[in-house]
This record gives C-alpha cells, sequence and structure tokens, in this order.
C-alpha cells in the first residue's frame, strides 16, 4: 500500500500537490503503525531523501524575509521537508533514522552544491 505513495514523493515531475500528499500519506502511516513500517523494506531509505530534498528547495533571493510562507511554495517545501523529518524521527525513532540521514547529510555537505 505504501509503496506507490512512496514512488509519488520522489519523483520530480509529479504535481507539488501530490507529491506532498504522498509524503503526508507515508509518514502519517509511520505515526500510527511504526511497528509496520519498519517492516516495510526500503521505507527511510526512500523516504528520507525526499524530505531532505524538499528541505533544499529555498529560493535564494534577496526578498526572502518578506516573502510569507503563505506565498512561497519553495519556502513551504522547505518547511514541510523539515517537519517531516522530525515526525519521522519521533515515530521511528532516532537511531533509525540517523543510519539513513547521516550518509545523506554528509554527502550533501561535501558536494560542490548543497542541494543535490
Amino acid at each position: 500500500v505504501l509503496s506507490p505513495f512512496l514512488q509519488m514523493g520522489g519523483q520530480e515531475g509529479v504535481d507539488e500537490r501530490l507529491r506532498r500528499g504522498g509524503l503526508e500519506f507515508a509518514i502519517t502511516c509511520a505515526e500510527n503503525d511504526a511497528k509496520t513500517v519498519r517492516k516495510v523494506q526500503g521505507f527511510l531509505p526512500t523516504i528520507v531523501p525526499v524530505a531532505l530534498k524538499m528541505m533544499t528547495c529555498v529560493d535564494e533571493n534577496s526578498g526572502w524575509a518578506t516573502t510569507s510562507m503563505e506565498e512561497d511554495d519553495e519556502e513551504m517545501d522547505a518547511q514541510i521537508g523539515q517537519t517531516a523529518l522530525d515526525r519521522l524521527a519521533m515515530s521511528l525513532g532516532g537511531k533509525s533514522m540517523s543510519g539513513v540521514a547521516l550518509p545523506l547529510i554528509q554527502q550533501g555537505l561535501s558536494a560542490d552544491d548543497w542541494k543535490q
């Protein structure tokens, strides 16, 4: 049941509302039945990169301080990604998250373009 939602959340060409909905559904499942979701092979390695990628959707224009969150979808994606990681860590545990997230974060920090 989770596979289509995980795939939808990670695909670039999918409408942003659908991507956000897929991510929300997967995280809600993790919050409501963490024991079962932990058994889903590839759940964290699929969803953590999606949330991290969303966190990098920050517009680098000079007017960022005057743009409200409601007006800026990119800023909203960054907030959604951050909240997704927090909710996953709270529901599945920090140890399970760190094994997946830390290598991805280190890879991003060492990349020429931190948004990758």
